[in-house]
Parts: C-alpha cells; sequence; structure tokens
C-alpha cells in the first residue's frame, strides 16, 4: 500500500506553527480495473415497403472484479480505500425496441409519422466477491442507512421498513396490554404471544401514541428491530420510453417529443424536513392531511405533528419516504414554416428560408412530490454513489425554454 503525504501545521509548544505532514489518500498497489463481456444480438425489419420500420436491440453485459470504496482505520490516515472485489461479477441484460411508422403520406402534402422506442433493463449480482452484502449509507445531509447490495438482486435497493399502518384510539388498549406483558418477561414476549395492539420499534422510547405510524413486524417476534430491516423499493425503472408526432402539410411542419419512466421508487431527502411539521420551515400541502385526532384523522397516512422523535419522523428510512417516480414529460414541441420558392429569394443567393418556433420542457405527468423525478443526486458516505441511486435532495427544477428564429 501507497500514501501520499499531506501537509499540515503543528503546534509546539508558544504557540508556534510547525510544518509537519501527515499520511493521506492510500492505495491500493493491486488496483486494476474492471472489465466488462458484452453479447448483443439484434436486427432490422421494414415492412409495407419501409412504411414500418422495426429495429431491435438485446444485450447481455457482465462486469467483473467491481471497484468500491471500502472502509479501513483511520489511523491509516484515510477513511477508505479504493479497491477491486475479487471475483466479484455484476450482469446487465435487457432489450431496446424502436418504431417508426408512415402513418399518412398524402398525395395533397399532409404526412404524419409517429416513432417510439422502448428499453428494459435488468440488474443483477451475480457475485460480491466473498461478501454476503454491502449496506450503504446515502441519507443526503442526515446520514442513515438507505441501501443494500447483496448477491441476487439489482445493486443499491431501498433498504428500511415496511409501513404496516397507522395507530389509531382503538389500538391503545392493545397496546398497554402488550406493553405489561413486554415488561413483565424482562423486555420480550413469551413464544407464541399474539400482540393485542401494533408492534413496537425499539429504536424509540416514546410510546407509540395514535396518530404514530408503525412498521411491520417481518419475523413476528412481537417488536420492531434490524431484524425486521428488508427491500422496500427499487430505483430502477420497470422500463423507461419515448416517443415523437410530426405532421406537415406543404410548407407547415409540427413535431411534439415526449419521454417517461415506469415502475421506480424514488428517496427524496428533503421529506425529512418537509414533514417534521415543526414550524421551522417550509411543509408540503398535503400536512394539513395530517392526524390531529380520532374526530380528524386527516387523509390516514400522514402522521402527527410532534417535536419529539417517534418512529414516524426519524431518519431510519421507511416505505413512508419512498414516493412514485414514474413520470410523463413533454420534451418539446416545434412549429415551423417554410417560405415558398420565390424568385427574389434566388436571385439575393438564398435557396430556402424556414420560420419557426419551439418550447422545450413543455410539461410533466407525474405523482412525484419533488420538483424533478429524474434523480441523480450522487451522494454516499465512502463515495460509493453508485451503491445508492435514486436519491433526491433538492435537484434543481428543469428549466422551460421558449425560442423561436429564422434558419
Amino acid at each position: 500500500m501507497q500514501a501520499y503525504n499531506s501537509p499540515t501545521g503543528v503546534i509546539f509548544g508558544n504557540n508556534v506553527i510547525s510544518q509537519a505532514y501527515l499520511a493521506g489518500n492510500v492505495m491500493d498497489n493491486g488496483l486494476k480495473w474492471e472489465s466488462t463481456q458484452q453479447y448483443n444480438v439484434g436486427f432490422d425489419l421494414g415492412m409495407f415497403r419501409d412504411r414500418i420500420q422495426l429495429i431491435a436491440n438485446y444485450y447481455d453485459s457482465r462486469s467483473y472484479n467491481l471497484l468500491v470504496q471500502n472502509n479501513i482505520s483511520a489511523v491509516s490516515g484515510s477513511s477508505s480505500i479504493l479497491t477491486n472485489l475479487q471475483n466479484s461479477r455484476v450482469k446487465n441484460s435487457g432489450f431496446d425496441i424502436q418504431v417508426d411508422g408512415k402513418v399518412i403520406q398524402s398525395p395533397g402534402g399532409f404526412n404524419f409519422n409517429v416513432s417510439g422506442n422502448i428499453s428494459i433493463n435488468r440488474n443483477k449480482v451475480l457475485n460480491l466477491g466473498g461478501a454476503s452484502t454491502i449496506v450503504s449509507v446515502g441519507g443526503a445531509e442526515r446520514q442513515y442507512i438507505t441501501h443494500i447490495t447483496e448477491t441476487g438482486q439489482p445493486i443499491g435497493m431501498f433498504y428500511g421498513y415496511k409501513v404496516a399502518g397507522m395507530v389509531r384510539a382503538k389500538d391503545t388498549a392493545g397496546i398497554a396490554a402488550d406493553t405489561k406483558i413486554y415488561n413483565a418477561n424482562g423486555q420480550t414476549f413469551p413464544k407464541g404471544y399474539k400482540l393485542q395492539g401494533p408492534p413496537r420499534s425499539l429504536a424509540q422510547t416514546n410510546p407509540l401514541r395514535p396518530g404514530d405510524l408503525y412498521f411491520k413486524d417481518v419475523n413476528g417476534d412481537g417488536v420492531v428491530n434490524s431484524s425486521d430491516l428488508g427491500i422496500i423499493g427499487t430505483p430502477y425503472p420497470k422500463f423507461t420510453y419515448g416517443f415523437n408526432l410530426a405532421a406537415s402539410y406543404k410548407g407547415i411542419d409540427a413535431s411534439a417529443s415526449f419521454t417517461g419512466s415506469y415502475g421506480n421508487q424514488v428517496l427524496d431527502g428533503q421529506d425529512y424536513y418537509l414533514f417534521n411539521m415543526e414550524g421551522s420551515g417550509n411543509q408540503y400541502e398535503v400536512v394539513s392531511q395530517r392526524y390531529r385526532s380520532e374526530s380528524e384523522p386527516g387523509n390516514g397516512q400522514v402522521y402527527r405533528a410532534s417535536r419529539a422523535g417517534t418512529q414516524s419522523n426519524s431518519t431510519r428510512l421507511s416505505t413512508f419516504y419512498l414516493q412514485d417516480g414514474s413520470f410523463l414529460r413533454c420534451t418539446n414541441i416545434s412549429l415551423g414554416y417554410n417560405l415558398p420558392n420565390i424568385t427574389a429569394l434566388h436571385l439575393a443567393g438564398i435557396s430556402a428560408i424556414r420560420i419557426y418556433a419551439g418550447v422545450n420542457n413543455v410539461f410533466t405527468i407525474t405523482k412525484y412530490k419533488g420538483y424533478n423525478p429524474e434523480v441523480d443526486y450522487n451522494y454516499s458516505v465512502g463515495n460509493n454513489a453508485n451503491l445508492t441511486p435514486g436519491v433526491d435532495y433538492g435537484v434543481y427544477p428543469l428549466v422551460r425554454a421558449y425560442n423561436m428564429g429564422v434558419t
């Protein structure tokens, strides 16, 4: 292993700063490149005198000896080291299909064309080089566990607790009965005991109250702890797609382009603040539908306001903080007009003139509460950002741009 020396200052008596060096940027002498092997097969097909064209491609890609930042003792002068996971393997496979169609080709000059594509990719960890799992911290400003990478699953799946419901007043008697049994048996439940109320979380000392969310007791031991953690969502869409509509009539042409994604979740790192209900900043509008009382239960999904830490509003990741990242976006609409063939233009050395106008980022249809469901926040403790995909921490909103001009 090698280390670059970093200059610093050290005080030796009388407040005099002396030049000194410390070890830093520890390196792995055996570090090597990742390698990738890929196979592709595809075909192009034209039908009906090329009125319809089909382009398809299938691929299978395998990557080996993956690069990762491994945590090491800070005594070495660095907290992590870039190294290879020996014998590690990751598979990416999928296909892309594009269809182009000349729907209308009228002798009168009207033409209408449609094109579209769909892409599907499946990622899978085949071997982690001896490790069974890699748990990653990617909670943006407030660091907490958010992702897990394990053999047989895609890289960087969301890792946390599943919300099972909201505590209501009718549950309080059952909670009290469970607490009595739990304390009488040395902070545990007897084998075979059936809970009378929602399971308690061992991460919070505050008792469950009406309006609190509670998590699923996965292993059935009556309490919610790290044994109940699991995969709760995916940052990867089931498919992405796009399509384009184009029409023309004599000198006029118009087009509209769309893109979209379906089936992925997004972790919005701002939700810890936008749901905190402490009066210290702006909140989501849906906070007005929080639980207040049994007569005002809200929408049954937003927990009660509380300055004290509860399992509802802690920094532990749960399905409450995951949002649907599916969207459909109109990326561009344009309209143009080609001036007719005018002799005066030819005399001036001009063969054609086109006037056009357009709008970019026209609209986005999505359930996502943040600015932009297409997130790419590269944050992770240890610089393993590729292990923590799908995190949004204030992605800047897209600009809607208007343009016009003459060609």
